[in-house]
């Protein structure tokens, strides 16, 4: 008889192969569930299944001393071990077991509370190899503190980072749609999250973003529009500088440059009636800037 210890993830894997009990592709999995203190886990539900996790092979649940007995029919392939209740963080490992043997897997699972507490250690060190450049590690770091605790949007956000910089959009794209899922409002996720929509081009999606952004920081969304409008209006796209210009305002009634830009547009276009209402805005909002003497010149002249 052979012992084999194993640290798979969140949980420490103890094998013990004992010999020959079937025949034909049979095998039997036994063992223990404790939790970080060494008690034993009443109730844990384990589920086996293939590695596409497709099909469920076998499902049990530990008992009164967190014991389990899988059989399997079939035991000739890899296959992947779940273990999952409430108040423990979940746990998911794989492995192949001898045919016709029965094996002894022992698992030790964190309480959500222990997860919980050691996933922002996680993430600091994940952290710490992304400044290093060591963007391997991080992953690997932030990917660990997701499954000591999945609710960490800043992780998500963090790993969104780490798999951009490496060029792996799609990757990306899903970490930060967890941090906003976890954040709504958080303008930090929704621009990394409209960034990344920009790099991948769909539009239909860039603009469902932008939207968003747009809602949860009006302020940033008119600085970001008032300064598309003015390389629009610099490149001589009056036109398409004045729908910026709109944006701007309507983002942020109060923005005074949105509303002087917004009048030399419109005078532009001999739209004189119009230019003139927001050239007195700016004014009004603004009535020692520096354009001031000449926005009321204009206005003068509108009038």
């Amino acid at each position: 008889m052979t012992r084999q210890t194993l640290t798979l993830g969140l949980a420490t894997v103890v094998g013990l192969t004992a010999a020959v009990l079937f025949a034909a592709n049979e095998a039997r999995v036994i063992g223990t569930v404790v939790d970080e203190t060494g008690e034993p886990v009443v109730g844990m539900k384990i589920k086996v299944q293939d590695l596409d996790k497709t099909t469920i092979l076998f499902e049990t649940k530990t008992d009164t001393k967190g014991r389990y007995r899988i059989e399997l029919d079939e035991a000739t392939a890899t296959y992947v071990y779940q273990l999952d209740k409430k108040g423990f963080a979940p746990f998911e490992t794989s492995f192949a077991v001898d045919v016709g043997k029965e094996s002894e897997m022992n698992f030790t699972v964190l309480s959500a509370k222990a997860a919980r507490e050691g996933a922002p250690a996680m993430f600091n060190q994940g952290a710490a190899a992304a400044k290093d450049g060591d963007l391997t590690q991080a992953e690997a770091k932030f990917r660990g503190a997701l499954e000591l605790d999945p609710d960490l949007a800043p992780t998500h956000a963090a790993l969104a980072r780490v798999l951009l910089t490496e060029q792996r959009q799609d990757d990306a794209l899903l970490s930060a749609e967890r941090a906003v899922a976890l954040e709504p409002d958080n303008t930090k996720y929704l621009s990394l999250r409209y960034q990344i929509l920009r790099d991948l081009g769909d539009e239909e999606k860039i603009a469902e973003a932008r939207v968003a952004l747009d809602e949860a920081d009006p302020q940033l969304a008119a600085a970001s529009r008032f300064k598309q409008g003015m390389d629009l209006f610099n490149e001589g796209g009056t036109t398409a500088a004045q729908a910026a210009f709109e944006a701007t305002i309507s983002a942020n009634p109060d923005h005074p440059r949105g509303h002087y830009m917004l009048g030399l547009c419109l005078a532009n276009q001999g739209r004189n009636a119009k230019a003139a209402v927001h050239l007195a805005r700016f004014l009004e909002l603004t009535p020692e800037d520096p354009d001031a003497a000449g926005a009321r010149e204009m206005l003068n002249y509108l009038q």
